[in-house]
């Protein structure tokens, strides 16, 4: 349990206008905003910003917000939303001339604004982070972010990138005047907002110092479904853009390949890291295996269904 110090914790006033308007989330995740409010308060910057959360869960959030970080808006939807239209109702709220983004698992670091803030105004119009493991001491935990997110994994240099990670991202709000708002679909809207962002010659920039720690999943069954959701959304996303691996969208059946595909990948991207890595790489595997064939089964789910491209938010 948090101190009674950290739950009345404030965020710096925005008055005047914020420079940055920080966009998170919120679908059934109290157990998480403690940590993750409190990460965003704690930003140790010169910049001005403000907190928006977009809830759409179950149980309301607002009153436990307004109590315990009464800086934060809360935006209440009426219902359930996806993260893409979250995202977009946020967009619509925020005032500041930088968008970014997290999520409410992810415990951000102390540097996070200052980093993504200078990368931006320095001219890079859009930054994407590293992801580190927020759930080293659990064996399942380690196999799902090994499994989702070793393309931002700390290790990788700085440079260009054609992905962005939505629990780490920053981008000029010219960016959404030029390409819009992102889709609403259960999973992949990241990587269409990303196609897009490429495909009107929007560079994308991965800053490695920009850091967040990403709570996992710990149960197998929460991989797995999460998994097979990621998988059908892949399915849509290389139908409707051409992105790595679209030849799977021509090819369908050449997606039983994907687990041996995605475990050469997962390794390549380790080996940066050094032995340790791929060592823990290695004793992970069998749970990593089991995600990747969730996945595939995702996959193959969506691709021989009928084509619907995804609905994108254009108000």
């Amino acid at each position: 349990m948090a101190t009674e110090n950290l739950n009345r914790m404030t965020l710096p006033r925005t008055d005047p206008a914020p420079d940055i308007s920080i966009v998170i989330p919120c679908y059934n995740a109290r157990e998480h905003l403690q940590t993750c409010l409190t990460s965003v308060a704690g930003q140790q910057t010169g910049y001005r910003y403000e907190v928006i959360l977009v809830d759409s869960s179950e149980e309301d959030v607002t009153p436990f917000v307004r109590d315990c970080f009464p800086s934060v808006r809360t935006v209440r939807l009426p219902q359930r939303a996806y993260p893409g239209v979250a995202r977009n109702a946020g967009i619509r709220n925020a005032s500041g001339r930088i968008i970014c983004f997290t999520d409410t698992d992810c415990r951000l670091d102390a540097r996070w604004l200052q980093v993504l803030g200078d990368a931006v105004t320095g001219g890079k119009p859009v930054v994407t982070g590293a992801v580190l493991n927020g759930t080293a001491d659990s064996y399942i935990g380690t196999a799902d972010y090994l499994i989702e997110m070793t393309t931002f994994h700390p290790s990788r240099k700085r440079g260009p990138i054609e992905h962005i990670i939505t629990a780490n991202v920053a981008f000029e709000r010219k960016v959404v005047d030029q390409i819009g708002f992102l889709d609403d679909t259960i999973k992949g809207s990241d990587r269409m907002y990303a196609y897009r962002m490429v495909q009107h010659g929007i560079p994308i920039w991965f800053e490695p110092e920009m850091k967040v720690y990403h709570k996992n999943r710990t149960r197998l069954k929460k991989i797995f479904r999460n998994q097979y959701d990621c998988g059908f959304g892949a399915a849509n996303v290389r139908r409707w853009a051409k992105v790595s691996g679209s030849i799977l969208a021509r090819c369908p059946l050449l997606a039983v390949g994907i687990p041996f595909a995605r475990t050469f990948f997962i390794a390549q991207r380790l080996a940066s890291g050094g032995i340790r890595q791929l060592l823990s790489f290695l004793w992970h595997y069998p749970v990593i295996f089991l995600g990747l064939l969730a996945y595939t089964r995702g996959y193959l789910a969506n691709a021989f269904s009928p084509k619907i491209h995804p609905t994108r938010d254009a108000s």
